[in-house]
């Protein structure tokens, strides 16, 4: 993971695929217009909302609009992030907003998330359609 900060007037995704920390002076709106313009598909999360398991799998299905049958567990949020058929892109952005209040509430599962969101950048890289995670 990589640490980086971005000047919003000069910013593009030109990062290598990837889970990096960032300190972005962007708001959400700025940073969905620029992946839109780069025929990415944008994945908001927004961390005040977060602090357990269960909320992170509920917000980044929300975000990414997975299908019903998808449940609540790290399994399937794992299989979902590998699919995404439902939502065609030329690759995809998850913007995790506020990571902190997760990361200080459940330590343990926060640390299975960022597994999670590792191995699916990876998955990605193989199938040739860049995955970003912006964790800030």
């Amino acid at each position: 993971m990589s640490d980086t900060q971005s000047n919003p007037k000069q910013f593009s995704i030109t990062y290598p695929p990837g889970l990096y920390r960032v300190r972005f002076d962007i708001s959400a709106e700025s940073f969905a217009a620029i992946t839109a313009g780069q025929g990415l598909a944008l994945f908001h999360l927004r961390g005040a909302e977060i602090h357990s398991k269960l909320a992170f799998i509920h917000s980044l299905a929300q975000a990414a609009q997975f299908p019903d049958y998808a449940q609540a567990n790290w399994d399937a949020l794992e299989e979902c992030l590998r699919d995404l058929k439902w939502c065609p892109a030329a690759g995809y952005v998850i913007f995790y907003q506020g990571v902190h209040p997760f990361q200080a509430a459940a330590p343990e599962d926060y640390a299975t998330a960022i597994d999670i969101l590792a191995a699916a950048v990876e998955f990605w890289q193989n199938a040739d359609r860049p995955l970003y995670v912006f964790l800030e």
